[in-house]
């Protein structure tokens, strides 16, 4: 029992610290939806079939701290936004995702 009880601890303090290291910190900042593209994913199941919607944005990012703008930056998420729409997004290497989309959980 007092094994469980310090592998419980030791999970609890090094497993937030893993996922920070696996996600990384990026550099926060927001795109600016210039065009959207969809993309219908379909799932066969043994009983039915589901559909799940991707979308593809293309616009203009710029970090939150103003040192960084780049243009025709791709973001592909499940989430649905307007042509116009200013959406967080973080960059990391040369990725630019939601930070949502970004959680090693997913």
């Amino acid at each position: 029992m007092g094994l469980l009880l310090a592998a419980a601890a030791v999970a609890a303090v090094t497993i937030p610290e893993l996922r920070s290291e696996l996600v990384g910190h990026g550099t926060e900042g927001t795109l600016t939806v210039s065009s959207c593209e969809t993309h219908k994913k379909i799932h066969y199941g043994t009983h039915r079939r589901s559909t799940e919607l991707q979308f593809s944005y293309t616009g203009s990012w710029t970090a939150h701290d103003g040192e960084a703008t780049r243009q025709d930056v791709e973001v592909d998420t499940s989430s649905r936004f307007e042509t116009g729409a200013k959406i967080p997004v973080v960059h990391v290497d040369d990725t630019f995702a939601q930070p949502q989309d970004r959680d090693p959980g997913d």
